[in-house]
């Protein structure tokens, strides 16, 4: 019924086949093409006999202006606005209404769409005519320069209005990239960039995010070494790649490709690429436990968007530098850093920063035992990101609150933060957040006692964050294995990996403080970190039964 967007003939036709095929194959062949949909029953009417009949009879009902605007509209794959008609296909409004009428055109407000089988007839046309390459050139091109007006939105006061209008046709702006890059037009891809990313970054579409700037890097790559306007698309192809995969915790993909990008930056001088793909490369480093070297990357983001004026740039990386003080346990320093940030963020219009901010403050209150603090910038953190329709901010504030409610005894409410932060996580493929989730849920299952269910929750949250290479999760997960594994009595095991974690400079603060005191107080046993550790990371996976 989908893929024939309720036709009743083609739902007829469909049906016809329900006895060999299923229904997935069936939609498969119909998408392939609509002459799948065809009778050979001599007591049905020979123009009602198949789809392709059907709009036979209809075409030659057409004027000829009618025709060459029908088989232009097929070029839409998916919803699109009267501007858009207008501009692609030279569509008047008296011939798009008499298409309408004509139930060749649906109108949905004020959108208009061309059923699947009826775009599939009107492609054909099109191209029977020689107009394809003409029409993609002007799709491409016409949504080259609406996602360049919407750039300005996503960044500023109007980010909801830029999500909004993009998400109405975000097919025709995906198809539109595709067949950009397909074709070589990197002066509209260039145009494209900004308002695309913010897309997808808001929207939490990090998959498609790696697809379309891949194909971007490789449209521009073979041009790269002799055209400016290759070479800036290459490179910012190459971070926007990087930094989507950074989202997905693809981070050994993701490094080299935010590297070379800011190689080419650096020899461009290009000051906000170079702290695009800084901040980025700074964020991956906090995340793999290497606190120095991500201070250093975004210390040097943050005096690039100094030097630009770029105050929601500023934001951003302010909010780096408080995830880098906040994993150091300077959770102080982490609250300045944020409150610094803040007003950068709302000044700039960039609510989606902005409410990474007020996580960050509710994280840090957290630490500091400033519950109602915390419970109010974790609040208005997650009312902004459900406003913006941003997935990857639920999982954040999911995490954030799902904390805050385990520490103030709100078990359920917990449990039922984390789990929906899990769930959000396996849907858009952010590992980073399912392993933290999963480790939360342990917390939950330890503090009440259920060792097997906290194990089970620790060992997949260590075996994920082992996977890609996320150390300092991986050695809140050990840890808690290990402290498990004391009360269990399995003390060789516990000691061994207790041992290990104590030795890694990655351990975060809050974990170091409580495991000083426990290796302090084994009897007769020497403090693990003075001595070389024993284990690698791998063997200890191995010892908690994760991996």
């Amino acid at each position: 019924c989908r893929a024939v967007q309720g036709l009743p003939l083609g739902i007829e036709l469909a049906a016809a086949w329900a006895h060999q095929l299923s229904p997935a194959e069936i939609a498969a062949a119909i998408e392939r093409s609509f002459d799948f949909l065809a009778t050979t029953r001599r007591d049905v009417s020979p123009r009602q006999r198949s789809l392709r009949a059907v709009f036979d009879w209809s075409w030659g009902r057409l004027n000829a202006e009618e025709q060459q605007t029908f088989a232009r509209l097929a070029i839409f794959p998916g919803p699109f606005t009267r501007a858009a008609a207008q501009e692609v296909a030279e569509a008047g409004l008296s011939t798009l209404a008499g298409l309408a009428d004509k139930s060749l055109v649906w109108r949905r407000g004020d959108l208009y769409q061309l059923h699947q089988v009826a775009q599939q007839f009107g492609r054909e046309k099109l191209e029977q005519a020689g107009g394809l390459a003409a029409a993609q050139t002007a799709h491409g091109r016409y949504y080259a320069r609406f996602l360049a007006r919407q750039a300005a939105e996503l960044q500023g006061h109007d980010q909801q209005a830029g999500l909004d209008a993009i998400a109405r046709e975000e097919e025709n702006v995906a198809a539109a990239w595709r067949q950009m890059a397909a074709s070589g037009a990197l002066g509209d891809l260039a145009a494209a960039t900004d308002g695309l990313y913010h897309f997808l970054a808001i929207r939490s579409r990090f998959h498609q995010g790696v697809e379309l700037f891949a194909a971007a890097r490789r449209a521009a790559q073979p041009l790269a070494a002799a055209d400016p306007t290759a070479r800036g698309v290459f490179a910012r192809s190459l971070a926007r790649e990087g930094r989507f995969l950074s989202f997905l915790s693809r981070y050994a993909e993701a490094k080299p490709l935010l590297h070379e990008g800011l190689a080419i930056a650096r020899e461009l001088n290009e000051a906000e690429e170079m702290a695009f793909a800084l901040n980025h490369l700074g964020g991956v480093a906090r995340m793999e436990g290497d606190l120095a070297l991500a201070g250093r990357l975004i210390e040097e983001c943050l005096a690039l968007r100094r030097q630009t004026g770029s105050r929601g740039g500023q934001a951003v990386a302010l909010l780096e530098l408080a995830g880098i003080a906040f994993m150091a346990g300077e959770y102080a320093a982490a609250i300045s850093r944020c409150q610094k940030g803040l007003p950068l963020a709302e000044e700039a219009g960039d609510r989606q920063t902005a409410a990474h901010l007020l996580t960050g403050l509710s994280l840090s209150c957290r630490e500091l035992g400033e519950w109602e603090a915390a419970l109010d910038y974790g609040r208005r953190g997650q009312a902004i990101y459900e406003d913006l329709g941003d997935r990857y901010g639920i999982i954040q504030a999911a995490l954030t609150l799902g904390e805050l409610s385990r520490r103030l005894g709100q078990v359920a409410q917990a449990r039922e933060f984390h789990a929906q932060a899990v769930r959000i996580s396996q849907e858009i493929g952010f590992r980073s957040g399912e392993a933290d989730g999963d480790y939360r849920l342990g917390q939950i299952e330890a503090d009440a006692g259920e060792v097997e269910a906290a194990l089970s929750h620790f060992r997949q949250a260590l075996t994920l964050a082992y996977e890609i290479e996320e150390l300092p999760l991986a050695l809140d997960a050990l840890l808690e294995i290990g402290l498990l594994q004391i009360g269990m009595g399995d003390t060789t095991s516990a000691w061994a990996i207790l041992s290990f974690v104590s030795a890694q400079p990655q351990l975060a603060e809050a974990g170091r403080a409580r495991l000083s005191p426990i290796l302090a107080g084994w009897g007769g046993q020497s403090d693990p970190a003075s001595r070389p550790a024993d284990l690698t990371l791998s063997r200890a996976v191995a010892l908690a039964g994760a991996g």
